[in-house]
Parts: structure tokens; sequence; C-alpha cells
């Protein structure tokens, strides 16, 4: 295959970058911007998403009606997704047809009418998609996964926005945001199909022609992970869980071997985690393991779901797979294999003018080009040895907050608190179940990194399953105390191979540490809705015809959340 990277940038400061493919008749056109829900401020969660759905519903030369009739006569496909850290607008159509697919892009950035009619249909669009996401528990989980280790940090916000701040936005608020964010330092511009740089560079040009706004200062808050437990109440038919660890940046050095250890994990249908918990055992349906990056921090992550019954199982399954891992390492016909599959879905990816695309953004020209479509550099991979695993950090919970001390106060008055009654008595039983529940979960948060569960049923109504959930959870902290003896050091990583935390403790004798869980569990009485930023594991796209589903077996994913 040819390939024949350029790259321009416009006297605006736009940036045009091409792949030229004359061995198709399609092009695939993306207009990038470097916007996205971790650049919104307080007050402004959702911002992002509902103007990349508004943009659609008419410009001052179209309307909706007129922008989806002009791609639809010519066969193409025009559509959008919102990621943390940035917005993409795209089209693919026949290379004869790049001057439409130019015009309608420059329009709709351009020129959009936001006009307050079409807000107040799409906020209601918006609203409910924020329910479908709620009613989607394998995306629901990320959402809180997210919002518990990016705790008060913009990434740990809802891409989507919440219900209230949705309903809120009225026109001048959202033209005034549209105005100081989508501006031309941040945007670039990806091409890959039958089409010459110059051309491209030409017709952007003159789209773009007189187009010189400035963008308006930014302060990003640095990246922290929180370690946590939480469990949330959800009535469901299955136990989600998701376990979480520190991972790598989306220009680390080290992050090829991240992409090698993810697919050995739980990264491909050959992975330790599906042959052992789905093939094997038969426990689940889904497992799988992931990444996430942005620009400065990064997760690594398992994923499960099983029935209740299965739940211990698949927890016990799934930390002996991580225990071996660690402790043993990666064997050199495990690479070999995820050497080769990262490889081959590489290559099969290079046969699509929307993948290259995709890869055009990446590095070199801004944030990391979405994982769901490429894959590292065949010639980066293959080097690589044996990636070591660093061990899980230890970290202490914080003291009580005001407002469990105040919960506790409350239990108290209306008799859940109080003197404890006589050792023979049914609730002293329960009380001392729910101690030495509490008691290993105390354990699990100083000695471990990250966990998140979804629909266990623990603390309250369900003690009759104590006994099926304490050994795991007893294993657990057993499995994380181990001595890490067989960890080298490395930059960052103290010689007990826990990453270095420089920020200074917020009370005497506490240890910061990334690390996470969230429980999503059945609840005892009707469920609630619950918030939702974007599932880990694909973007969020809209159900437009053509749309090719976003998440594959084997794929480094990054969250993202798409227009409908």
């Amino acid at each position: 295959m040819t390939e024949d990277y350029r790259k321009t940038v416009l006297p605006n400061g736009i940036r045009v970058i091409t792949e030229r493919m004359p061995h198709v008749r399609s092009v695939a056109v993306g207009v990038w911007v470097e916007t996205g829900s971790r650049h919104e401020v307080d007050g402004r969660g959702g911002m992002s998403h509902l103007i990349e759905h508004l943009v659609f519903k008419g410009t001052a030369t179209r309307s909706a009606e007129a922008i989806a009739r002009e791609m639809d006569s010519v066969g193409g496909q025009m559509d959008a997704f919102t990621t943390k850290e940035h917005t993409c607008f795209y089209v693919q159509v026949l290379d004869e047809h790049l001057p439409l697919a130019v015009d309608l892009l420059t329009d709709i950035l351009l020129r959009p009418l936001f006009d307050p009619e079409e807000l107040e249909r799409e906020k209601s669009v918006v609203l409910q998609e924020i329910k479908m996401v709620e009613d989607t528990p394998d995306d629901v989980i990320h959402d809180l996964f997210a919002a518990q280790i990016w705790a008060n940090h913009p990434l740990g916000k809802p891409i989507l926005g919440t219900r209230e701040l949705v309903e809120s936005y009225g026109r001048e608020a959202v033209s005034t945001y549209f105005g100081a964010e989508y501006v031309p330092p941040r945007i670039i511009i990806a091409v890959a199909g039958n089409v010459t740089h110059d051309r491209v560079v030409e017709l952007f040009g003159a789209g773009f022609n007189g187009f010189t706004h400035e963008p308006t200062a930014r302060v990003q808050q640095p990246a922290r992970i929180i370690p946590g437990v939480n469990i949330v109440h959800k009535t469901l038919e299955q136990v989600h869980v998701v376990i979480g660890f520190p991972g790598l940046h989306h220009a680390a050095p080290e992050r090829y071997a991240l992409f090698l250890l993810n697919d050995v994990l739980g990264g491909s249908m050959s992975s330790r985690l599906f042959q052992e918990v789905r093939e094997r055992q038969g426990l689940v349906y889904s497992i799988h393991s992931g990444i996430q990056s942005y620009a400065d921090t990064g997760t690594l992550y398992v994923y499960a779901a099983t029935d209740p019954p299965n739940f211990s199982k698949v927890l016990k399954s799934t930390l002996k797979e991580l225990r071996e891992a660690k402790k043993q390492g990666v064997t050199e016909d495990e690479l070999k294999r995820a050497k080769d599959h990262l490889k081959g879905s590489l290559m099969l990816s290079l046969e699509s003018t929307s993948s290259r695309m995709n890869r055009k953004w990446g590095p070199r020209n801004g944030p990391p080009n979405p994982p769901t479509f490429g894959a590292p550099r065949h010639s980066r991979v293959a080097p690589l040895n044996p990636p070591a695993l660093v061990a899980f950090r230890r970290s202490r919970s914080a003291p009580r907050s005001a407002s469990q001390e105040k919960r506790g106060r409350e239990g108290q008055r209306d008799g859940r608190g109080g003197a404890d009654p006589g050792p023979s008595h049914p609730r002293a039983q329960d009380l001392e179940r729910r101690r030495h529940v509490l008691h290993l979960l105390g354990e699990l948060l100083e000695h471990c990194g990250v966990l998140h569960l979804a629909r266990l049923e623990l603390l309250d109504g369900a003690l009759e399953r104590f006994e099926a959930v304490r050994g795991p959870l007893a294993r657990l902290v057993a499995a994380v105390r181990r001595p890490r003896a067989g960890v080298q050091p490395a930059g960052g990583v103290d010689d007990g191979g826990r990453v270095i935390d420089e920020e200074s403790p917020r009370h005497s004798g506490e240890r910061r540490d990334p690390g996470h869980a969230t429980i999503l569990r059945e609840s005892t009485r009707a469920g609630r809705g619950l918030g939702a930023p974007p599932r880990q594991a694909a973007h969020r796209r809209s159900a437009r015809a053509g749309d090719e589903p976003a998440h594959r077996p084997g794929t480094v994913t990054a969250p993202s959340t798409a227009a409908s």
C-alpha cells in the first residue's frame, strides 16, 4: 500500500494532514476540534456534546433537511462524535464529491444557526440519550468508574452532561461557548483517500478563508487517580465489574508495551481472561481488558458481567489471572501472538479510508488517534520483549466525612445505630458480619489499587450471600498484600514497585495511591436513574445508516460519546 503523508498549516493556524490512497475511489474527511468534556468549566458540562448535535440542525445557507438531503444524494455518510478531549465531524464520500464534503463541513462550523426552536428539540433528544445510557448497565458501569477514579476532576464528568445542565442552556450560552472554543488553532483536518494534498489544501483554504479567531486561555487541572470503592444499587440481571489500574498517557514511550500487555490479559479472544473465565469455566458472556489514554494520564482496566451466584467465582478467577501475570510475567509465545494480533488488526484497518483518516489524528498533530480505529505501528510493537508488571500500589482510606458522620447520627436516632445488642441476638450476628465485610473492604482499599464492582448485594438486605462473598474478598486482600520482591524499580517507581505520588497527604498517616473501585448493585428498593459519562469501550455515535460497531475484541479503546 502507498503511504503518502503530507501536512500543511493554513495561514489561520488550521492543520491539514492528508494520506493519498490511489487504489480506492472514496475519501474520508474529518475535522477534529481540540475541545471535549474535559475542557468544560463548571456549569458547562455537556456543552460540547450538545453543540455537536446542533451544528447539523441548520446553517445560514442550509436547513437541517438540506444538509441531510445533499449528503444522501451522493450516497455519502456524515456524522460526528464527542470524547473527553476532542470533537470530530466527519464525512465519507466518493472522491469526485470531495468539494461537497468540504463545503458541508466548513458550512456547519462557520455558520451554524443555533435556532432556539431546534435547540429545545435537540435538548430533548440529548435528555433521551442520557436516559438510554442510564438503562445500559455496561455503559453506566464505566461512567461510574470514571466518576470515581477521576473524582473532582473534569475527566470524571459525563460527556453528555447532566439533565439539569442540559435543560438550562439557552442560545446565547451555546453561541458564546462555540465562538470561544471552535477556533482555527484548535482545528485539525485529516483526509485519507483518492485525493491529492494540494487539492485538499486549496478547498479548505478557500472554505475557511477569513476564519481567524484566537483561542481563549485554558487552565488544565492535572489529573490524579483517586483510589476507592463505589457500590451502586440498580435493579439488573447481572453483576457488572470493572477492576482498574494506573495506565499511561497517550504519548508515553511505554505505550506499545501496554498495548501488548492489554492484548495478553483480555484484549483478544485468545487472551488469558477470555479463555479462562469464559471458554473454560463458562462464567461470563462478556469479559475483556482495555486502555483509556488521555493527554496526561490513563488507566488499564478489566470488565466482566455475570450472574450474582457466579460473581465470587468470576472475581476469584480474574484476580488469579492478574496475580499470575504480575508474578510470572508474559511468555514468549503470548508475546508473539499479541504482536501478530495487533499487527494484523493494524494492517486490516489500513484498507479503510475512515480508519486511515482517524490515524492522522495522532501525537504528532494533536491528541492521539482514537484507539477504536487504529493500533500501534508494527515496527514499534515487533521489537518489544515481555514487559515487566508493576505491583499494586498501597493506599489508605480517608477519614469519615461530615456527611458520613451526619448519616451515622441519624442512624442512631432512628434505631439503626446505638449500642450493640447482646452477642446471641440475631441483629448482633448481622452487625458482626457487616463489620467483617467492612474490615475486608478497608483492607482492600489500604493494600490494593483499583476495584470497580457492579450490583454486588453486600451490606444490606443480602447477608445470606455473605459466606460466598467473604471468601473472594479475603483472597483479594491476601493477593494484593503479597511481597513485591519480583518487581524491578523504574522511573517514577519506588523500591516497593509503587508509583511515587508527589502530592502531600491530606491528613496524617495518609498514603496517596492510584486505585479505584465501583460497584453497581441491585437495589432492594425501586431503582433510580444513574448519572452517565460515556462507555469506555466505544465511541457513542449516532444510529445512522452505515455505522459500524464501535467496539471490537482486541482494540485499544478510549472513552467517547457521539452525536445522535
